[in-house]
Formats: C-alpha cells, sequence, structure tokens
C-alpha cells in the first residue's frame, strides 16, 4: 500500500514538471514569434555600468499613443548583459524581454535560444527607498543598489556591546538589494535581479 502511495505522488510530481516545462516552451515559443515581428528602435540604444554588471538595451519601436497590454504580455526588446561572477538570476547574454500580468504581480521574462531563462518579480512603481527618478520618453537602462537593514548584524544584537573599534566593521558589513530599471514606451519597469550583494564601500 506504501509503495503504491509513493509511486502515486512521484506520478503526480512527474506530471506536474513537465506541465511546467510545457508552460515555459509555450512562453517562450509566444515570445520568439513576437520578437519575429517587432520592430526595435535601433536608434535608441540604452546602455548602463554598475559594479560588476554591464548591459545594453534595444527597445522595441512604438508608435505614438501605442501602450503596452500587460494582460496579454508585452515584448519589450533585447537586453544584452556582461555579468561578473554571482548575480543571481542575471547572468551573461542576450535575451528577449517579454513583461507579462500574473497573479501576484507582474513578471519580467529573459528568453535565449527558446528557453525561459528566468522570470524575474516587477513592479511600475518606485520601490520604497530607491530615488523616485523621472521617466522619459525614451528608452532606459539603469542598475541599482538598495541597502538593506541587515537584521542578523552581530552589531544589532541585543544585549552585546562591542568596543567602538570593532563597531564600524560589523555596521559596514550592509547587503544591497540589486534592481534593474528598464523603460520602454515612456512607462518605467523596477525589475528585482532576486539577489542581494555586499553594499558598495562596505567591509569585504
Amino acid at each position: 500500500m506504501m509503495k503504491r502511495l509513493l509511486q502515486a505522488f512521484a506520478l503526480v510530481g512527474l506530471i506536474l514538471a513537465v506541465t511546467d516545462i510545457q508552460a515555459q516552451d509555450v512562453t517562450a515559443k509566444d515570445i520568439l514569434e513576437r520578437a519575429g515581428k517587432a520592430v526595435l528602435d535601433t536608434g535608441n540604444v540604452a546602455t548602463a555600468e554598475a559594479r560588476d554588471i554591464k548591459g545594453k538595451f534595444i527597445a522595441v519601436k512604438m508608435e505614438k499613443g501605442q501602450s503596452a497590454d500587460l494582460q496579454k504580455g508585452f515584448y519589450a526588446g533585447i537586453l544584452e548583459l556582461d555579468v561578473k561572477g554571482d548575480f543571481g538570476d542575471l547572468r551573461s547574454g542576450k535575451f528577449n524581454l517579454f513583461f507579462k500580468s500574473a497573479e501576484q504581480g507582474l513578471n519580467l521574462y529573459l528568453e535565449e535560444k527558446g528557453k525561459i531563462s528566468a522570470v524575474l518579480e516587477t513592479t511600475t512603481r518606485t520601490p520604497d527607498g530607491l530615488k523616485d527618478t523621472k521617466t522619459g520618453s525614451s528608452p532606459e537602462l539603469a542598475f541599482l543598489e538598495l541597502p538593506l537593514d541587515d537584521k542578523s548584524s552581530l552589531n544589532n544584537a541585543p544585549g552585546l556591546n562591542f568596543r567602538p573599534a570593532f563597531a564600524p566593521f560589523f555596521s559596514s558589513r550592509k547587503r544591497c538589494k540589486i534592481w534593474m530599471k528598464i523603460t520602454v514606451g515612456g512607462r518605467g519597469y523596477w525589475v528585482w535581479s532576486g539577489f542581494y550583494k555586499q553594499c558598495r564601500g562596505s567591509a569585504t
């Protein structure tokens, strides 16, 4: 009885895995079809560079007054990345970008060679803690670090009082949440890389 139950669970897991793969393949196919029909704005290439990452974004050309249909999905253009070291779901490559609404908000799909490389959480509102920069009409690309309060820092532990000489060492070891801002069609999209990095200038 137990053996049959385990076999049933294994079969259900296999079905769910295959279904997920098929769903991703369909999404990748849809992205490739839209990319093939899109006209890119090659005259307005956006570039950005930050610590350990460089990028180039070529946006899809949009007609005046045209808006992105995020419910059906919106092909945004091509993103080229040059990444050094570990950067979460962001890695070196050339990707088609596809924004689509999800049950929990908005996602950005990175497609490369017919496969989904990453699915990243996205918002059209400036994340708390980041400077609300004005979004222009031209394509834009930016990499941004958002410092976080590291609650696990030993310097913040209750009942522990380190000598002043050690305090700077512990307080400087801060993490940053890495964001990528993409502007297309006059609308800004804030994309979380899903990765935390030690803040620039903090202790190593």
